[in-house]
């Protein structure tokens, strides 16, 4: 909703061009329902991929920016 409502109407600098920040009902509903209904389905494509494959999952921003952090600075 914060981000909505800072950018309606506008696109955000991580969008394209021309691609207005909207918040609508079915997308709102979709966010409201994506723990409930979504996120095991996602986890378990997760879990099956390769063992090799290094898959972090955040369960927030301050995990986020943790993460980030920690990543060596590119010369």
């Amino acid at each position: 909703m914060r981000r909505w409502a800072r950018y309606r109407g506008t696109g955000r600098p991580s969008m394209a061009p021309g691609c207005p920040e909207r918040l609508d009902a079915a997308f709102a509903w979709w966010v409201w329902t994506y723990p409930q209904r979504r996120r095991s389905g996602v986890l378990a494509k997760l879990a099956a991929l390769p063992p090799a494959t290094h898959v972090v999952v955040f369960r927030s921003s301050r995990e986020v920016d943790r993460f980030v952090a920690a990543l060596p600075v590119a010369a």
